[in-house]
């Protein structure tokens, strides 16, 4: 009877087997996520080149490239940034980011719109982050500067040339001397930035001085390459205005602003609305010192005596650093002009200069570096620094601008004497 048992059990075990579904070749292949092998990126200057093999045993496949600034797992994939999608046969790829930042990379392989989200280190996503170098990409997309041209025209100097790329912005700098290399521009000053294909600008420049121009694309600038300066953006010869071709009535250079100067408040009380007394005048205590712009005013009334003379003798500093919170880049420098220390101002300004900031502070750090050199007698590098900090610090720059070209008026006259 046993063995009986044993039989039937045994033929039910047979008839079960001999009628079961044996999977077929594609399921037994599909019991792992299929996934791309030997991704790479690989940095090729200004570009990123991608490349992996294609997956084997799928249907039209279609590739997913990922990437992110922080390494790829499958807890971060939901940070990742997609790139793009290609169709089978590809292999490779070349991604050109806007910047140097570091990048992580990822491939997933997806089948009749399923998503095989396998993340194996080495074979489908980097361990290891890659950037594009940030310099090389600044110089691909700067624009090419061509055709400067610089020459004197009436009261003014005219600058024109051609830029490749009208969206891109590119500084005017002025010096007197040669600009060759990029550390010839920490002794230049910015005179604007412009646009356009066509660029040109008309400078206001102290008469007698010769001056060289450059045009340099900003944001090449910025980043710190040294490729600025070539043949066609840089002028090769210095150009001047002769001081007998000058006319200052027809010049705008040193003209104050045309804002009517207010009248001063009088001391009267309402008491004359009755009938009685005017006040008398009621002095100060002590002098009340007149502000640059205002001294030089009164000095053009002609009273018989000026009241303020061509040298300005004192630095002054100006009321933004006169606080208790002071920029960290201007921070020291007040003081050391308060000690007439010029060698350190110029150090110090000098290089922060050559760092990018913000316009502010670069017009006051021009401002003060300006007051430096004026106080040495180096006046043309002088005149350049507080034309740059002109634009945002009018009243205050032109006081200096005015003493600058009387002295410079002065010296004329005594070499025509002389000669």
């Amino acid at each position: 009877m046993k063995n009986t048992k044993f039989l039937i059990l045994l033929l039910i075990l047979n008839f079960l087997q001999l009628n079961a579904e044996e999977p077929s070749l594609g399921e037994k292949e599909m019991s792992f996520a299929p996934f791309a092998s030997r991704f790479k990126a690989e940095a090729k200057g200004s570009s990123i080149l991608l490349s992996w093999r294609d997956a084997r045993n799928l249907e039209n496949p279609r590739y997913h490239i990922y990437y992110s600034e922080e390494p790829i797992n499958r807890v971060s994939f939901e940070k990742t940034v997609p790139l793009i999608t290609l169709s089978s046969g590809k292999e490779q790829y070349i991604y050109e980011p806007e910047d140097g930042k570091e990048r992580y990379f990822l491939i997933l392989a997806e089948e009749k719109g399923q998503l095989f989200d396998v993340f194996i280190p080495y074979r489908n996503m980097t361990m290891s982050p890659t950037a594009a170098i940030l310099h090389v990409v600044e110089e691909e997309k700067a624009s090419l500067i061509s055709g400067l041209k610089v020459f004197p025209d009436l009261q003014n100097m005219t600058i024109s040339g051609k830029s490749s790329r009208p969206e891109r912005q590119v500084i005017l700098f002025r010096s007197t001397e040669k600009m060759k290399v990029r550390a010839d521009l920490a002794k230049a000053a910015r005179v604007c930035t412009l646009t356009g294909n066509n660029l040109y600008w008309k400078d206001q420049i102290v008469p007698g001085i010769p001056f060289y121009y450059a045009l340099v694309d900003r944001d090449l600038f910025d980043s710190g390459s040294d490729a600025i300066l070539y043949e066609g953006s840089v002028s090769l010869e210095s150009v001047l205005i002769e001081l007998n071709e000058w006319n200052p009535q027809k010049a705008h250079v040193f003209q104050f602003s045309t804002r009517h100067i207010p009248l001063p408040v009088l001391n009267i009380t309402r008491d004359i609305e009755k009938g009685k007394a005017l006040p008398g005048p009621v002095l100060p205590e002590s002098p009340v010192e007149l502000s640059s712009e205002t001294a030089l005013k009164l000095a053009e009334l002609k009273f018989g005596k000026s009241l303020h003379s061509v040298m300005w003798m004192e630095a002054e500093i100006l009321p933004a650093d006169k606080g208790e919170t002071i920029n960290p880049a201007i921070q020291g420098i007040p003081l050391l002009l308060e000690n007439q220390d010029w060698e350190s101002v110029i150090k110090r300004t000098d290089r922060e200069l050559l760092d990018p900031c913000e316009k502010e502070t670069e017009a006051r750090l021009h401002y003060y570096r300006a007051q430096a050199r004026y106080f040495k007698g180096d006046l043309e590098y002088a005149f350049m620094d507080f034309l740059s900090s002109r634009e945002l610090y009018y009243s205050e720059s032109d006081v200096w601008i005015y003493n600058i070209f009387k002295l410079k008026e002065k010296e004329t006259r005594r070499e025509r004497v002389a000669f």
